[in-house]
């Protein structure tokens, strides 16, 4: 309630709703009551809360050694947008880089961004789609992957050779990754033009795996 008085000029009331839902028609009407009880109520008026950005992180894609391609979609719902990405390599994003902002004006539908970041090899990382508009910032889920990493071979001592055969030995850590393996053997001490065995294919474990 708002007291206003007894006098007969307007008074000018205003007051400030809060924990509105965004995006959303609201319907309102001024009303007063007098000592005598009688009691009116104005005209009802609408009005429309304004959206942040809509958000939608994507799956990465192009991911090497050393560089990644983060992906996500974001529509502006009519405002003016800054969109970007946060990663970085703890869970929850409490410390993250962000990729340098892109303005994507004021449209009304979605719009695919990317962005590439460089990585280092084997590591797992996390990141989000985040975006801006006048009424504040949106951030969407968080994704993860794990940057590539090359297997580790080392190459061991031939056994059982005669006078036309030998054994190649060797051993290859997957890393993690899904992973071939073949002997390239020849009479250049460079193996320039090797000849080469049938690939293996030894899984993706993270421990090595003996080659004969």
């Amino acid at each position: 309630d708002f007291p206003s008085g007894s006098g007969t000029t307007d008074n000018q009331v205003a007051f400030t709703a809060i924990g509105l839902i965004q995006k959303t028609t609201y319907y309102f009407r001024i009303a007063a009551i007098n000592s005598a009880g009688n009691e009116v109520q104005g005209e009802i008026r609408s009005f429309s809360t304004l959206p942040l950005p809509t958000v939608t992180t994507g799956d990465p894609t192009d991911v090497t050694t050393n560089s990644a391609k983060l992906n996500g979609e974001v529509n502006p719902n009519g405002l003016q947008t800054n969109v970007w990405f946060e990663w970085g390599t703890d869970n929850n994003l409490l410390g993250y880089s962000t990729t340098d902002p892109q303005s994507i004006g004021t449209g009304v539908s979605n719009q695919p961004i990317n962005a590439t970041i460089f990585v280092s090899t084997g590591v797992t990382y996390y990141y989000r789609i985040a975006a801006s508009n006048p009424e504040g910032v949106a951030r969407g889920s968080i994704v993860s992957f794990r940057a590539n990493q090359l297997p580790e071979t080392t190459t061991e001592a031939a056994t059982f050779i005669t006078l036309n055969s030998a054994e190649l030995n060797g051993t290859v850590n997957p890393n993690g990754f899904e992973t071939y393996a073949w002997f390239e053997y020849g009479v250049d001490s460079s193996l320039s033009t090797p000849s080469t065995t049938d690939n293996q294919l030894i899984g993706s474990g993270p421990t090595p795996i003996t080659l004969l």
